[in-house]
């Protein structure tokens, strides 16, 4: 009989700490701020995410940032789920501006997890920042959830039901400067490079120079990006072929074009001499390079680059006093 009661007992405390483990709301949803990185002096959008919200009736959220290095432009993107939630900014301090995301409902809702409650946006204004849920001030009612029956769901610890923003943001970088010396044009850059000509971006020209050949003459200048974040277009260059005998344009032709890094390469110089042939990848990598190479009349050279990659290549050859470039693909 006792060992019947002991069991009956057992089994009671059983299932109450089930109905306490299962019960609903004891632990709030777990509430997300989109980590964001962004150009200096750019607008950015953070979304408030959240999962497990399961048969709620009220949201307080409050998320902290420093006016010093962002600024609030506005929300948007509201759930639709979630008639009548407001977002209002609320100065704290010099330090501390607040934003307070409330909404209540008689009727409980659930949304599917990682629904957006919001989005709010900012403009970035130097040095990275965060985005904080505060779950302390006001003995933690300012970031508060509440289940079906309006009770206070738990949501400590505040690392386990709420995820900051971090911000991180990237300086602008500096205007290139440009400048063209014997058909070549240099930025000053060493990274980011991307090349245009007449307005137009030029594929595959990404390197700190760039080769300009007699049917390419106009208008060129590049612009710098780094970690997404891009310069003012550098100065302008417009770049004509003179063709004086200064510096003769050798004819020559290429065969096959595309290829797979084995070509002939057949040219005809004004006079003998000796010619340095380069050949560079997009990047402008020297990928290929051949020094002074005796040359005159018609001349058949076979070239075999090592282990190229597919992508446009460039071949230049001169001697000082003729020179020549051009590109041909490479497609295996």
């Amino acid at each position: 009989m006792k060992m019947l009661f002991h069991f009956q007992t057992l089994f009671i405390l059983l299932m109450i700490c089930l109905a306490f483990e299962n019960a609903p709301g004891t632990n709030a949803p777990v509430t997300m701020a989109g980590s964001v990185s962004c150009c200096a002096n750019s607008v950015f959008t953070v979304p408030v995410t959240v999962s497990g919200f399961n048969q709620i009736t009220a949201v307080s959220l409050r998320l902290d940032f420093d006016p010093a290095f962002m600024t609030f432009t506005s929300y948007g993107n509201l759930n639709p789920l979630l008639a009548g939630c407001l977002v209002n900014i609320v100065p704290e301090s010099a330090s501390v501006m607040k934003i307070l995301i409330v909404w209540s409902d008689m009727v409980p809702v659930t949304l599917p997890d990682g629904s957006i409650l919001a989005d709010l946006s900012f403009t970035s204004l130097s040095g990275s920042a965060a985005l904080s849920y505060n779950n302390t001030e006001n003995s933690g009612g300012d970031c508060e959830y509440a289940d079906q029956n309006g009770d206070p769901m738990n949501d400590m610890p505040t690392n386990l039901f709420y995820t900051d923003a971090a911000i991180t943001v990237h300086e602008k970088p500096p205007d290139p400067v440009i400048h063209e010396s014997n058909a070549i044009l240099y930025s000053n850059a060493s990274d980011g490079n991307q090349w245009f000509r007449n307005g137009n971006l030029i594929n595959g020209a990404t390197s700190d120079f760039y080769y300009a050949m007699s049917p390419e003459q106009g208008s060129y200048n590049c612009v710098v990006s780094l970690s997404g974040c891009h310069s003012e277009p550098s100065n302008t260059i417009y770049w004509i072929f003179t063709g004086t005998d200064a510096v003769r344009e050798v004819p020559f032709t290429i065969y096959p074009d595309p290829n797979e890094g084995s070509f002939d390469l057949t040219f005809s110089p004004a006079r003998p001499g000796q010619f340095n042939i380069a050949v560079y990848d997009a990047s402008g990598r020297k990928v290929y390079f051949l020094a002074d190479f005796p040359a005159s009349g018609i001349v058949k050279m076979r070239i075999d680059l090592e282990k190229p990659e597919d992508g446009i290549y460039t071949i230049r050859f001169e001697n000082g006093a003729e020179s020549s470039a051009t590109r041909f693909v490479i497609r295996k």
